[in-house]
């Protein structure tokens, strides 16, 4: 079934979709796999360790902890409204993302997202 399948948004079919049994976990872990994050966070194509910064995380540390080893590229441009989060990632860069990010959602200075 998943032979072919691609959305607009995303780039391939995501992993584990097609298994019966759906948990919040299991699409997590397949999240993991598609992403490109190493075990990280990955912000566009920058990949952080924000280990340190969890529990100071202003939103709480429950959601940093799960989505560790995801992009959360998304989560962070519709969350943080100003520049303040994208300065303070800087401390926490590790290197650039070794592959293109899964998900085809730009956030480009002139776009939906930053006008």
């Amino acid at each position: 079934m998943a032979t072919g399948y691609i959305t607009t948004i995303a780039k391939k079919y995501p992993t584990y979709r097609d298994e019966p049994l759906k948990t919040v976990d299991r699409w997590l872990d397949g999240k993991r796999v598609d992403d490109g994050a190493e075990g990280l966070w990955r912000v566009h194509d920058t990949l952080y360790d924000l280990t340190d910064f969890i529990e100071r995380h202003p939103g709480g540390s429950e959601w940093i902890r799960l989505t560790k080893g995801t992009d959360i590229t998304e989560s962070f441009e519709t969350h943080h409204i100003t520049t303040r989060a994208e300065g303070m990632l800087a401390k926490y860069k590790v290197r650039a993302a070794t592959t293109p990010r899964s998900v085809g959602l730009t956030f480009h200075d002139d776009g939906f997202y930053r006008r």
